[in-house]
């Protein structure tokens, strides 16, 4: 009997490895001084790195259980780190430039993250800290900056920066927010703060110059600004429930500022 519990422990001790070893690490590097690194604890995750060109740089880790993370990119002293806690998240990353940087940290669980940039010397930092939240920031150009931070249940960012100099900044905490900057041009800022549940806002400005501001507190409240041309400025504050503000400017040097609450 004492042999028969010995041979069950031992096999047991060697088949728990195998069953928590479910995970799939790959790196891919096309040319010089690249350098990859990847870290992965827990069961069925994925994580797939491809670098091509010369003295880029990446760090992947994930802990937890099915989670997928990609990192492709393509060109000179590219950065890129990816940091994912939890169970079924989902992160990518895609460069093609020189000089470009990713920041992607992500702890819950089903939340996904998806950052892609085009150009030089542009930079990604976003960060979800809960479930179900989703972010993808899209930039092209040279010289962009977008910032995102999630925290809470079934949030959603969008950032897309098409020209030079452009900065993108969100940052929500609560349930089931929405925040949007889409901005198209050179030297253009977009801001938006939403702490609470249901709010809804989104920027769009084409042109040169231009800055919006979108601050809100409470429930489903929703602000919209939108600017055509060059050194426009509109600002909207809200605090309360059920709060709508609308800002639309087309021209040049106008500026608008709306505040509300209830």
């Amino acid at each position: 009997m004492k042999n028969v519990k010995t041979l069950a422990l031992t096999l047991a001790l060697i088949s728990a490895p195998a069953l928590a070893a479910d995970n799939d690490g790959r790196i891919n590097q096309a040319g010089n001084h690249n350098q990859g690194a990847l870290s992965q604890m827990g069961a069925n995750n994925q994580s797939n790195t491809y670098q091509s060109g010369n003295h880029n740089r990446s760090q992947a880790s994930q802990y937890g259980q099915s989670n997928e993370q990609r990192i492709h990119q393509a060109g000179n002293f590219n950065s890129s780190y990816s940091s994912q806690y939890g169970n079924g998240n989902s992160a990518s990353t895609y460069q093609a430039g020189n000089h470009n940087a990713t920041q992607g940290i992500q702890s819950g669980n089903n939340n996904a993250l998806s950052q892609s940039q085009r150009g030089n010397h542009n930079r990604s930092y976003a960060s979800q800290y809960g479930s179900d939240n989703r972010l993808r920031v899209g930039q092209n150009g040279n010289h962009n900056a977008a910032d995102s931070r999630q925290r809470g249940l079934d949030n959603e960012g969008y950032i897309s920066q098409n020209g030079n100099h452009n900065r993108a900044y969100t940052d929500q905490d609560g349930i089931d927010n929405s925040a949007s900057v889409w901005q198209s041009g050179n030297h253009n800022s977009g801001t938006v703060l939403q702490n609470g549940i249901g709010n809804e806002s989104t920027v769009a400005q084409n042109g040169d110059h231009n800055d919006s501001f979108i601050c809100q507190y409470g429930t489903d409240n929703i602000a919209a600004t939108r600017q055509i041309g060059n050194h426009n400025g509109a600002d909207v504050i809200q605090s309360g429930t059920s709060d709508l503000a609308s800002i639309q400017q087309v021209g040049n040097h106008n500026a608008s500022m709306i505040s509300q609450g209830n």
